[in-house]
């Protein structure tokens, strides 16, 4: 399987995906082998891993619920003397 996303990630990625592949690979995490656990492990990471939740893609969400902060202007421009002339 390695060698078959190797050549192309994203389409046979894709296949293995549509078919239960990727819920085969998790499930095959249970078996009682850690070489095949460290192998399904890092065939999930390499060609799966992006599809995860990303922390850095959610904002982050304050102590007061707010997922965003927004903070008064500092550098506002507050007058000025103008003239339109041609």
């Amino acid at each position: 399987l390695d060698h078959i996303l190797f050549v192309s990630p994203s389409e046979y990625g894709i296949l293995v995906d549509e078919c239960g592949g990727l819920d085969i690979l998790e499930d095959m995490q249970e078996i009682d082998s850690e070489r095949v656990y460290e192998k399904v492990v890092t065939l999930i990471e390499k060609y799966f891993g992006d599809e995860g939740d990303d922390e850095n893609v959610a904002p982050n969400i304050t102590e007061t619920g707010d997922a965003f902060k927004f903070q008064k202007p500092t550098n506002v421009f507050t007058g000025g003397n103008f003239s339109l002339t041609n």
